[in-house]
């Protein structure tokens, strides 16, 4: 496709998108991305950045996008498209383009406008998300939709299942409606802001279980906020993370957060059930699965955590 493209976003899945627009033909004629960043005493390059320069590809990393206006209208994009950039970006970046900035947002808008839909609709306990593609506007995910995609969650579903899922759903729409709409074929649909829903961006603090929740409030909570942050608790001073676990439904009376031995690894109780981990990692010590983790903790049993 000769339309040139300019294409804005950071990590691994934005280079997927972007990968995905490149092996299809579309000329990517620059990308924009976030600064480097310093990692311990080295300096890390953002994926999307690493992948544009083994393509030779123009990029543009500035701390702030006004910064690259004069250079990036220099391209001369009709359009541009955005996958996991981070940021919002100003009236005057969104004016260079005639055609617009497509953004790809993976929940089904207008639920779950914000930074982080993916967790908000595990833990919502949604048993249904997908992909929309809209364009940017300066309100955060208000714009119009040019096409939805639907994928169903399942209950085992965590955040990298869910992400993978709808990365590859919505690489293959990208693909199918840049085409429709370039061409003028595709007549964008407002969004009902009646309808709207807010996500915010994800904290550590979001990740502390409270045992006294309802145990399928805190399985979505795993399921939602591993890798990152890390869901955690408290045992003996210290933190123990919770990074897989399977749910196990039924009334008790016990304490929440009392941990029981259970099939060779251990479970804890919440309200109207147990939280039975799969993979914990207790502080300043290796990831481990639950089974070995009894083994060399077995004082954790009978034990209340916090």
């Amino acid at each position: 496709m000769s339309e040139k493209i300019i294409f804005i976003g950071t990590p691994d899945f934005a280079v997927f998108y972007l990968n995905a627009l490149f092996e299809a033909g579309f000329k990517i004629a620059a990308v924009l991305t976030n600064p480097d960043r310093k990692v311990g005493k080295s300096i890390e390059e953002t994926p999307v950045k690493k992948w544009a320069k083994d393509q030779n590809i123009k990029v543009f990393d500035p701390v702030q996008v006004k910064d690259v206006l004069d250079e990036t209208g220099q391209i001369g994009a009709r359009v541009g498209i955005m996958a996991y950039y981070g940021k919002i970006l100003p009236k005057e970046f969104l004016a260079l383009f005639p055609r617009g900035v497509i953004n790809v947002h993976h929940s089904l808008l207008p639920r779950w406008r914000g930074p982080a839909p993916i967790q908000a609709s595990l833990l919502a306990g949604d048993k249904m998300t997908g992909v929309t593609l809209l364009a940017t506007e300066e309100k955060v995910d208000s714009g119009d939709i040019l096409a939805r995609r639907e994928v169903e969650i399942s209950d085992s579903d965590n955040y990298i299942d869910l992400e993978k899922k709808l990365t590859l759903i919505g690489a293959s729409l990208l693909l199918q409606t840049m085409p429709k709409y370039l061409s003028g074929e595709i007549r964008p649909e407002k969004q009902d802001d009646s309808k709207a829903s807010y996500c915010r961006r994800i904290s550590t603090e979001d990740a502390k279980i409270d045992w006294e929740k309802p145990a399928q409030v805190v399985h979505n909570q795993i399921r939602a906020l591993n890798p990152n942050p890390g869901t955690y608790t408290f045992w003996n001073n210290k933190r123990l993370l919770i990074l897989s676990a399977r749910l196990e439904t039924g009334e008790h009376k016990l304490k929440p957060g009392t941990v029981l031995l259970s099939d060779g690894g251990f479970k804890i109780a919440a309200e109207g059930g147990f939280i039975k981990p799969l993979i914990v990692k207790l502080e300043g010590k290796k990831e481990t699965g639950a089974r070995d983790f009894i083994l060399g903790n077995r004082n954790i049993v009978g034990s209340v955590l916090n």
